[in-house]
């Protein structure tokens, strides 16, 4: 009995130390949607389904191994466009004007 409720405390007590990822169920379900078309063969094997919780054993292993890839495709690093940069930088230079002053 003591072993037991040992037992229940320690794994109540590492639940609530697991911060789920997800702030609501549709931002859990839009990542197990991505997870299923993206690695079917993964969802199928730790059996994540298209919909459910979004703080269950499941999602949580998947984002722990997918969550870098899922935040890069949904976030991607900005473009920049060195070109046109480089364009303005120019202009910039050849509007600038030199003041000689003869003493």
């Amino acid at each position: 009995m003591k072993k037991t409720l040992f037992l229940i405390l320690i794994a109540t007590f590492s639940l609530a130390q697991t911060s789920a990822p997800f702030s609501n169920k549709q931002e859990g379900n839009d990542f197990r949607e991505w997870v299923n078309e993206n690695h079917p063969k993964y969802a199928k094997e730790i059996n994540l389904g298209r919909s459910g919780s979004h703080t269950n054993s499941y999602i949580l292993k998947a984002y722990k191994k997918l969550g870098k890839d899922y935040l890069k495709e949904i976030n991607p690093a900005p473009k920049i466009n060195v070109n046109a940069i480089a364009t303005k930088i120019n202009q910039k230079k050849n509007k600038t004007t030199y003041r000689c002053a003869f003493i």
